[in-house]
């Protein structure tokens, strides 16, 4: 696979720099978002990211919106279902990550929580069972809370 030189600096550092160690919902579900979009292109051109966390992910704020890229592919066989969804599942778990994890999921408004699911893989895969449907799911939900 050919890659691009890349710019940005790593996402779990990113998050770091924000008060807390955690990024505002509305940021996180940019970088969410973002996030599937790219994913959801990389299973169209048959293939899996098979390792998604906030160290190999780049993030470069640019004016009103993110530039994420993911860094870091492996080459782990041929994609099938159970990695895309292991991809849907680390993708969610870099969102919690996101807005700070554990210290400050139980105070995360319910529409987070949803997606969060409490990063339990089972409710996970039933929400979102492919990654073009967290996407869609972020397309189209009404959120109620826009912090």
């Amino acid at each position: 696979m050919i890659s691009e030189l890349c710019e940005g600096e790593p996402l779990g550092r990113w998050i770091g720099h924000h008060r807390g160690g955690c990024l505002r919902p509305y940021a996180a579900r940019h970088v969410l978002y973002n996030l599937a979009r790219g994913l959801e292109a990389i299973y169209a051109l048959d293939e899996y990211h098979a390792d998604v966390h906030t160290e190999n992910i780049l993030i470069q704020p640019m004016g009103v919106r993110y530039d994420v890229k993911r860094i870091d592919f492996y080459h782990c066989g041929k994609p099938a279902a159970y990695k895309h969804r292991q991809d849907v599942a680390d993708a969610i778990r870099v969102f919690y990550d996101c807005l700070g994890g554990a210290k400050h999921y139980a105070k995360l408004s319910s529409e987070i929580r949803h997606i969060c699911a409490g990063l339990r893989h089972s409710l996970i895969s039933k929400q979102f069972p492919t990654m073009r449907a967290l996407r869609q799911h972020l397309e189209t939900f009404e959120w109620t809370t826009m912090l």
